[in-house]
């Protein structure tokens, strides 16, 4: 029978655990999976590292449907662990400097684990306890704050509960808000306006160069009329009713009300700015060691203040 396998002898455990690793072992090194995980990491190239307890239900690949070697895995009873032991220390950061250097950004999955039927079924390694369990994945997403920062730009460590009942991931962003993902689909994305609030961003603001009709980012990519199409990938991450609002010197001369108007039909979101543009500074506090920014509405003006409210808006046109 297909799940007999705990009615069996230890030597037909053995016999069978054996078997399936070799299995595994198989199907991971074909050329097939290799092809796979390599076209997963270019369409997805976040690092993802996942530490969680040694427990064998949590097989985040299968909970997530993620090809096998995408989530590199750490281990420990229970699920705890501190950054601060040595070896670990090491791992850590040297998983997370090769995805930097490869220009990869690193998310941190922290997980616990507990079981919603039966408190007996859950982490051992915590006596079963799920506040202890999920309090010690909190103190250690503080440690890797600690040591990567805790503006999350490059690092992003996510404590995940994961309910063994039925493979189901609660997300934590604070301690005072999460989405269980068992009931969300049922119940909260039955409102757009829900999924909107927790998903995709409402306002937007773009800090950049500009001239006339054109926007330009870095080292001189310019959207235009000519562009208009490169925005269009960053159209799925707005919410229906989002906005964009561009501070950049001289954007609004010329034609620059029919620029923001090709913007928000492009994006499907309202964009707005400034008839005059606006003149954007930052400059380094060596003794503070923090970046000085301020903001001036008209050229001429000095820099510093509040952002100022745009006076140029346009909605999408269908």
């Amino acid at each position: 029978m297909p799940h007999s396998i705990h009615t069996k002898n230890i030597a037909e455990r053995m016999r069978w655990l054996a078997e399936l690793g070799a299995e595994h072992s198989r199907i991971f090194a074909s050329p097939e999976a290799y092809l796979q995980r390599r076209r997963y990491q270019a369409e997805h190239p976040t690092a993802i590292l996942a530490f969680k307890c040694m427990d064998g239900r949590i097989h985040l690949p299968y909970i997530t449907k993620t090809p096998l070697g995408i989530i590199q895995p750490f281990r420990n009873l229970g699920g705890a662990f501190d950054i601060g032991w040595p070896h670990l220390g090491e791992l850590v950061t040297h998983e997370v400097l090769r995805a930097v250097e490869a220009g990869r950004r690193v998310l941190i999955l922290v997980t616990y684990h507990h079981s919603r039927g039966e408190r007996s079924r859950g982490c051992s390694g915590f006596d079963f306890d799920l506040e202890a369990a999920r309090s010690s994945a909190f103190a250690f997403r503080r440690q890797l704050e600690s040591v990567f920062g805790s503006d999350h730009q490059t690092v992003y460590p996510l404590v995940v509960g994961i309910e063994t009942d039925e493979d189901a991931l609660t997300l934590h962003w604070d301690r005072g808000t999460a989405i269980d993902l068992a009931t969300f689909e049922s119940a909260d994305c039955d409102e757009a306006d829900r999924c909107d609030e927790l998903f995709f961003i409402r306002s937007g603001r773009v800090i950049a160069h500009g001239s006339g009709a054109e926007l330009k980012f870095g080292g001189g990519q310019v959207l235009g009329k000519d562009a208009m199409d490169t925005v269009g990938s960053v159209a799925q991450y707005f919410s229906s009713d989002g906005k964009l609002i561009l501070y950049a010197c001289n954007i609004g001369g010329g034609q620059s009300r029919s620029f923001f108007q090709s913007l928000a039909n492009r994006l499907g979101i309202q964009v707005c700015g400034f008839s005059n543009g606006v003149r954007w500074s930052v400059s380094w506090d060596a003794r503070r060691r923090i970046i000085k920014r301020g903001i001036a509405p008209k050229p001429g003006d000095p820099i510093g203040g509040p952002l100022p409210e745009p006076d140029v808006c346009a909605k999408p046109k269908t």
